[in-house]
């Protein structure tokens, strides 16, 4: 397993992360949103997959790997707790 082939793996895992997560309808106000949907689902898929199961336990992950994940996606700052809590009780389950 090369470094080629695991950049490949991890692209191909991003694109088709944010790809999937951006057709789901966004719940928040248009004019508050500072990180897009498909780039907190991607940090929280990635949380879970990593272990976490609670929104406490993805907030440790997101901060813990933030430049992993700011390697990953276009995003400046870091989720805190409270917008992972706010995107899961506010979208819906379909």
């Amino acid at each position: 397993y090369t470094e080629f082939e695991k950049e490949i793996d991890v692209e191909e895992f991003r694109e088709s992360v944010l790809s999937y997560f951006s057709n789901i309808p966004d719940p928040r106000q248009a004019g508050n949103l500072t990180y897009k949907l498909e780039h907190v689902f991607f940090i929280i898929l990635s949380a879970m997959l990593a272990g976490a199961n609670s929104i406490n336990q993805i907030a440790i992950f997101a901060k813990a790997k933030s430049r992993w994940i700011k390697e990953l996606i276009p995003i400046e700052t870091i989720p805190c707790y409270g917008i992972f809590w706010w995107v899961l009780v506010r979208i819906k389950p379909e």
